[in-house]
């Protein structure tokens, strides 16, 4: 590694801050006009696969902990462990917790 730190799957801003998943979603909120090539891979207790995709296009709101859907649901942040844009990820949880 020659003395540098490299973080796998973390993103950073053009100035070379990390970006945490609440800044990331909001800067696709209020920045993208379609949303809908975005979803949210998170952690899902009930289905399946133990994930679930969610379209940006139902996200309401983000606060400091919760994401809000149109549909009532809120998903705390810390379940959030992608987004992708297509089929490509864009933000990846640091470190994998599933």
């Amino acid at each position: 590694m020659n003395g540098e730190i490299r973080y796998k799957n973390f993103n950073f801003d053009s100035t070379g801050k990390l970006t945490t998943i609440r800044e990331q979603i909001n800067k696709i909120l209020w920045s993208e006009k379609d949303k809908l090539g975005f979803k949210l891979v998170v952690i899902d207790r009930k289905a399946a696969e133990s994930t679930s995709l969610i379209d940006f296009s139902v996200i309401d709101q983000v606060d400091r902990h919760y994401i809000y859907l149109t549909d009532g649901n809120v998903i705390p942040l810390h379940r959030v462990i992608e987004i992708r844009r297509g089929e490509s990820p864009i933000w990846r949880r640091r470190s994998n917790i599933y």
